[in-house]
């Protein structure tokens, strides 16, 4: 990604061979496949097989990623953490640790109160984590999930279209929309809107994520909240 635009696929392959035939050296080639796109990606398919003896494909399930990301034996939050992003289709496993030393750190801040809080800002960590960290077309945008379920959110007040009326844009939403309700979220709460904070800035607001967990820890406790997950 660094590499100078003059420099192409067979230039790389070129000296990796030579390495190779003339230095007897033994040379590794790591590649993003998913990153290479038109002449790159018909050039690396044309000569691989001529300079590369052996290739491995690491492709990790999420189960497996979040197994070397989090450990065989995750603490609560981890396993939590891991539900959750292995419904997402996760396996990113840079992503998957970074989410998850946030994860012990919310542990921490909601330690001692109804359990299903900690479920909670850890479903809110995984769906929030993954659009901020892993953007894609066909997943929500952090953008979007802010404004999800608000009380003045424009979308419900529109009459439902037909699905050859509505925009590129609405169909994505529509998507998006049965993306969060097979995930088991309803909608975005002051807290939900902390944990996203702490996402972006790499620590969170700790009095502000307690006073806010507390508050949702006694509507539990009060049978005032029903979970979705």
């Amino acid at each position: 990604e660094r590499a100078p635009a003059s420099l192409r696929i067979p230039d790389v392959l070129g000296l990796a061979s030579f390495l190779k035939e003339e230095r007897h050296c033994r040379v590794l080639l790591i590649s993003n496949q998913k990153k290479l796109h038109g002449e790159a990606k018909d050039e690396l398919s044309t000569y691989l097989e001529k300079v590369v003896e052996e290739t491995v494909d690491f492709a990790p399930t999420p189960e497996e990623a979040c197994v070397v990301a989090l450990g065989i034996a995750p603490t609560e939050a981890g396993k939590i953490l891991t539900e959750r992003l292995i419904r997402l289709g996760i396996s990113n496993i840079r992503v998957i640790g970074r989410l998850g030393t946030l994860a012990e750190d919310l542990a921490k801040l909601v330690s001692g109160l109804h359990p299903n809080v900690l479920a909670d800002v850890i479903n809110t960590l995984a769906l929030f984590g993954v659009a901020h960290l892993v953007p894609r077309k066909e997943f929500p945008t952090a953008e979007y999930l802010l404004r999800y379920g608000d009380s003045d959110w424009s979308k419900y007040l529109k009459k439902e279209k037909k699905e050859d009326e509505q925009t590129e844009q609405e169909k994505r939403e529509s998507d998006w929309d049965n993306l969060i309700a097979g995930y088991g979220y309803g909608h975005t709460s002051l807290l939900d809107k902390e944990v996203y904070e702490g996402i972006t800035s790499g620590f969170f607001r700790d009095q502000a994520i307690r006073r806010l967990s507390e508050e949702l820890s006694q509507q539990i406790e009060s049978g005032g909240r029903k979970d979705a997950f």
